[in-house]
């Protein structure tokens, strides 16, 4: 692979300008771990504002915990249609539920032992966890230092004239370089993200 000039990308200056532009900025917004992972599964295809709503209606139902979901029967679907696909969305949350059961997410559990690579990859391997599903769980729940390679780092990059290569994985790849040698800790990166989304919907 032809090597990308992201690797030059000096992130602590883009978090910086885009701290002075947007203000300190809270994200991923959420009462508790578990909400985040949630979160990050009925967030794929849809808008944060439908999340929210189907977010509400789990809570409201009392079932914003990993033993409701994983165990959770058809109306599952209908507490998180909001957030659009609830069917598909439904067998995705009962399956990083059951995984969260298995492997927990707090400090002490058995996942947070893990290194990157091998969290990362673990995972990948549950229905419906993608790379930038995975890599929001590793930045927001696992606190590990991540660059979420999202449609809105891609375009602010694009924007600057980088060379952006096609697809997730390879965006996050070719970046990879300038994330292991800036002084950014997983705080920060979280809040890197955040700025970025926030820079994305107002330019």
């Amino acid at each position: 692979m032809v090597d990308s000039d992201l690797q030059y990308v000096d992130l602590e200056e883009v978090f910086d300008e885009l701290l002075e532009i947007c203000g300190p900025t809270s994200w991923w917004p959420a009462d508790s771990d578990f909400e985040i992972v949630i979160g990050a599964i009925l967030t794929q295809n849809t808008r944060w504002e439908n999340v929210k709503s189907a977010l509400y209606r789990l809570k409201h139902a009392r079932m914003m915990d990993p033993e409701s979901i994983a165990y959770a029967g058809l109306d599952l679907a209908e507490f998180i249609r909001p957030a659009g696909y609830p069917n598909k969305k439904a067998t995705y949350l009962r399956a990083i539920s059951t995984w969260v059961l298995d492997y927990g997410i707090d400090e002490y559990s058995e996942a947070a032992s893990w290194n990157d690579d091998r969290l990362r990859s673990s995972l990948l391997s549950v229905r419906g966890v993608g790379p930038e599903t995975a890599d929001d769980i590793l930045l927001y729940v696992f606190h590990r230092r991540v660059f979420i390679a999202d449609m809105y780092a891609r375009r602010l990059f694009q924007a600057r004239d980088y060379d952006v290569p096609k697809g997730y994985e390879s965006f996050r790849k070719a970046i990879a370089p300038a994330v292991e040698e800036c002084s950014l800790n997983s705080d920060d990166f979280g809040m890197l993200h955040g700025l970025i989304v926030e820079y994305g919907k107002s330019h």
